[in-house]
């Protein structure tokens, strides 16, 4: 039975997270001289503009292929079936009204063959829609989900966007693009929110998988800069950057990183510092500062 939502939860989780942030920034970074930096490995570097296009970020699940492939094999099997018993219908009306010994019963029994045939292809057909939506068979080969060539996936997000995504960029390595977004006709069972079903190129993405995606929406890109993930560092629930003020001194910043994309993660322009940024050695940085912390 689901918890019952507690309405201080909210503005207490906020407060912990600033005390968190405050007592942590208060600490000072040690100064490094040239002779520890090198032997530290630490480099430093600044941020690469770029742009990224509107979009929600949520999570695509790679669904099992086997369920939608077995109604599509017993779809394409009914097809031709009905494409059998269709023209057995039309040899025996030709037959019948040619003035052949054709029994009009003959005729009745094709016809409603025909009629039992298109039913259960229909049936198939609906089944295909009630569980996947309107992908069609024409965007979806079988042989290539069954190989891992194609994955089918859901993405789920916990904002529901304005408009509907025109793809979706999955945090997969390396990442990929999935594309024929179409609104899935179920709710996620996670976030019991609107999905979409898209297909993607099947590099290392299996079923069962859950990864980091990001929907693209049509619009205006925003500009930015890319954040490499090795300059972030965790603290206390708290992501954190180092930045380099002048020789040998360092500052750290806390940041967000909810915009995951190819090399790193988005930064909107203007949101800290982008020169001196620390790529490599962030956390021996955190150690050392850590260190010192519990000395004094």
């Amino acid at each position: 039975m689901p918890r019952a939502r507690d309405s201080n939860f909210k503005p207490m989780h906020k407060y912990l997270i600033l005390f968190l942030s405050a007592s942590f920034v208060s600490a000072e970074v040690p100064d490094i001289d040239k002779e520890t930096r090198e032997r530290l490995g630490i480099v430093t570097g600044d941020l690469g503009e770029m742009e990224l296009a509107p979009g929600v970020s949520g999570f695509a699940t790679v669904l099992d292929p086997a369920p939608l492939v077995a109604l599509m094999r017993q779809q394409e099997t009914a097809a031709k079936a009905l494409n059998i018993s269709q023209k057995v219908l039309e040899r025996a009306e030709k037959l019948f009204t040619g003035g052949n010994l054709v029994p009009q019963k003959t005729v009745e029994t094709a016809r409603a063959q025909v009629q039992t045939d298109e039913a259960a292809r229909q049936t198939l057909a609906d089944s295909i829609t009630a569980g996947y939506g309107k992908l069609s068979s024409s965007e979806i080969n079988a042989d290539s989900l069954l190989a891992g060539e194609k994955v089918l996936l859901r993405i789920s997000t916990h904002a529901i966007p304005e408009t509907d995504p025109v793809s979706a960029t999955v945090a997969s390595k390396p990442p990929v693009t999935a594309i024929g977004m179409k609104r899935a006709p179920m709710a996620d069972p996670v976030f019991q929110n609107f999905s979409w079903l898209a297909l993607a190129e099947g590099k290392n993405l299996v079923p069962g998988m859950t990864v980091p995606a990001r929907l693209i929406l049509p619009g205006e890109t925003e500009k930015g800069h890319l954040l490499p993930e090795s300059a972030i560092v965790w603290h206390a629930g708290l992501p954190w950057i180092y930045h380099e003020t002048e020789d040998g001194k360092f500052d750290r910043t806390s940041l967000t990183v909810d915009r995951k994309t190819e090399g790193g993660y988005f930064i909107p322009a203007g949101k800290f510092p982008t020169t001196g940024i620390v790529t490599t050695g962030a956390v021996l940085l955190l150690s050392t500062e850590t260190l010192q912390a519990e000395v004094e």
